[in-house]
């Protein structure tokens, strides 16, 4: 008797050369540069230092002629470039050929990789949720990644369920995976002006003290005024730029079962969390937040992170926001 035809999985996600694009978005390459530059440097100082102690009348006068504007500007885009190759290499080597099923057996398949094809099963029912990553270079990109928050497996349960792809094709992976659109299209709540300074004030009075050290510098003429002035006007600037962007991050709300929360500027994640995965909650206040009358509400769950942050919010609303989450769960505690 023939067994009957294996049935086919539903795609959800498949690789196209195209995403190639958002290697170079990603950290990895300068990483792996920087473990190479740290290696090299080591050992070209050593050959200097050799060099140095056998010609030294010789090698100071070389040194002098060297230009140093020019030398450093082509070291950086020397940098720049390798980062970037690296970059894309790797993301080529991890992901080329990405495809991602879900089986009539009630799990999800990845499959992926250019040198050794890795594959990952994942049983929908340990999964909690899924995050949508947006790091700043990557959401400059339009691009994004999309993360399972699941139990049990490797790295607290974190497996891709979407290498850096365009924003889109992330969102509506997403959407499939949950089999519900409402927690990536629901509008989410500010947290209010309290929060929006508290963002301001964390970004901008670590450049201001480092301004002022550059001041100190100037006055003991150990730094030039002029590129004091200029570099503490850009670090202000950029404090400025990342304390907007943290700001306009923070959100949360309730989707149908979903708890959704936003935050972060240079690693943006938008959190999606099942409500029947929640076990239990955390509300603090540190002595800053609690001059500024916030509190930080975290749902703690048994699979990826662990713990998912509502950052800066009203101590009234973090209880509200656990109440409506999780019915009952601080009812013991009102008794």
């Amino acid at each position: 008797m023939r067994a009957p035809p294996r049935r086919a999985g539903e795609p959800l996600a498949r690789w196209r050369s195209s995403w190639v694009r958002y290697g170079p978005f990603s950290f990895s390459g300068f990483v792996t540069l920087g473990v190479l530059a740290g290696a090299a440097a080591q050992t070209v100082g050593e050959v200097v230092n050799v060099n140095l102690e056998t010609d030294a009348d010789g090698v100071e006068g070389t040194l002098a002629d060297i230009p140093v504007i020019p030398l450093l500007v082509l070291l950086v885009a020397v940098l720049v470039l390798a980062a970037i190759l690296l970059s894309t290499a790797g993301y080529l080597v991890a992901h080329w050929r990405f495809t991602l099923t879900r089986e009539p057996t009630g799990t999800l398949h990845v499959t992926r990789g250019l040198l050794t094809t890795r594959a990952t099963t994942l049983e929908e029912r340990r999964l909690r949720g899924v995050e949508l990553g947006e790091p700043l270079p990557l959401r400059l990109a339009r691009g994004a990644r999309v993360v399972a928050i699941a139990t049990g497996g490797d790295a607290r349960g974190a497996s891709t369920l979407l290498p850096p792809a365009p924003r889109d094709e992330a969102r509506h992976t997403a959407a499939l995976v949950l089999r519900d659109e409402a927690p990536l299209i629901a509008p989410l709540r500010d947290h209010g002006p309290a929060a929006r300074r508290r963002r301001y004030t964390r970004a901008l009075a670590p450049a201001a003290v480092v301004a002022t050290l550059g001041g100190i510098a100037v006055a003991a003429d150990a730094l030039h005024p002029v590129v004091w002035a200029v570099a503490s006007v850009v670090l202000l600037a950029l404090a400025g730029l990342l304390a907007a962007d943290r700001a306009a991050s923070l959100g949360h709300t309730l989707a149908g079962p979903w708890l959704v929360t936003r935050s972060g500027s240079l690693n943006r994640d938008r959190a999606m969390l099942e409500r029947d995965g929640i076990i239990g909650v955390t509300i603090r206040s540190s002595f800053f937040q609690r001059r500024a009358g916030l509190c930080t509400l975290t749902a703690t769950t048994a699979g990826g992170r662990e713990g998912y942050d509502v950052l800066d919010v009203d101590p009234a609303v973090a209880v509200a926001l656990a109440e409506q989450a999780v019915p009952g769960l601080l009812t013991p505690f009102r008794a």
